[in-house]
């Protein structure tokens, strides 16, 4: 009995030398002058589930956004007693991304009484996710300047 086996080759990125079957998360996400909207440029070749979300930087050090999504603050102060308590997201979107090989941008509107916060302190943290339909979701956090 003779059983042949066929082999697909999945696309590669010329650049990085890099499968992207699974969803890549953004590089460098921004946030508009003023703090309007923040945005990242992410692939999704199968498609997938994403969720955009914007929050204020941790003060005096350490802070946790969300669910277990550490980041260090831009200053190396020392923790604070209230280190480790969630922070509310600013701003959250999220939607479907369809199939493509083309990168995609996702944006979120950050409201109007949450701008002074994030122009005063001068950065935000954007948190990524991309969740395909098969595989593991990708998460990626960012600290990005706001300009007033």
């Amino acid at each position: 009995m003779f059983v042949a086996l066929t082999l697909y080759r999945t696309y590669e990125d010329p650049e990085d030398d890099v499968d992207l079957i699974a969803p890549r998360v953004p590089k460098r996400p921004t946030v508009e002058r003023g703090a309007r909207r923040g945005r990242a440029t992410v692939r999704c070749p199968r498609g997938c589930r994403y969720r955009i979300r914007i929050f204020e930087p941790p003060r005096r050090g350490r802070g946790v956004l969300g669910r277990s999504l550490p980041v260090r603050a831009a200053t190396a102060a020392a923790a604070a007693p209230q280190a480790g308590v969630a922070a509310a997201a600013l701003a959250t979107r999220s939607g479907r991304l369809p199939a493509g090989r083309a990168s995609r941008t996702v944006a979120v509107t950050i409201p109007a009484a949450k701008r002074a916060a994030l122009v005063e302190a001068g950065a935000a943290v954007i948190s990524v996710e991309l969740d395909p339909p098969r595989g593991r979701t990708a998460r990626a956090t960012f600290v990005a300047p706001v300009a007033g």
